[in-house]
């Protein structure tokens, strides 16, 4: 059986059951009435589903909150590294949410916490630094952390120019 044909509703129904249900022989003594799919899923599977599939849910309520301060950028400035930053973020998000379900799939980690976890630390700075830039005239927050990279990248191309080599052998 495989945790991914179930519906949201038989889901919980089994989540709350495994929840509750004494345990026999390893496995949760499941009620009659279940599709047969669910009869050979482990609870640790049927936990990563359910919390998985409820914080992707929930995540599609912050994206404009992440996707707006990524945004803002000073049309003088030329700079607009905004929207590849909030495509990395966003592709980080997803694989801790993939990482975390798999390995709470596998029984490795706890899917209430890890799942939850990853979930809880993007909401915060996605909350963080929207209200950084709403409450922010003039350079947004990524603004100065675009301005800091550009800085360090300055340094280190000055440290490795030619004329810097050859003033350090001499």
């Amino acid at each position: 059986g495989d945790e991914r044909e179930l519906t949201l509703p038989e889901l919980l129904q089994m989540y709350v059951i495994g929840l509750k249900a004494p345990w026999d022989k390893g496995g949760v003594i499941l009620p009659p009435g279940l599709p047969e799919a669910a009869k050979t899923v482990k609870f640790s599977a049927i936990a990563a589903e359910v919390n998985g599939r409820i914080a992707y849910a929930l995540s599609i309520l912050l994206m404009p909150f992440f996707g707006a301060p990524l945004g803002i950028t000073s049309p003088r400035s030329g700079r607009f590294a905004g929207p590849a930053v909030g495509l990395l973020g966003i592709l980080a998000y997803q694989k801790g949410l993939e990482f975390t379900s798999k390995g709470a799939a596998a029984g490795k980690i706890p899917a209430e916490i890890s799942i939850w976890l990853v979930f809880i630390i993007f909401s915060g700075s996605t909350m963080w630094l929207f209200t950084r830039t709403a409450n922010t005239t003039g350079l947004t927050p990524f603004n100065k952390f675009e301005d800091a990279l550009a800085e360090l990248g300055r340094a280190i191309s000055v440290r490795l120019s030619p004329k810097q080599r050859k003033a350090a052998t001499a």
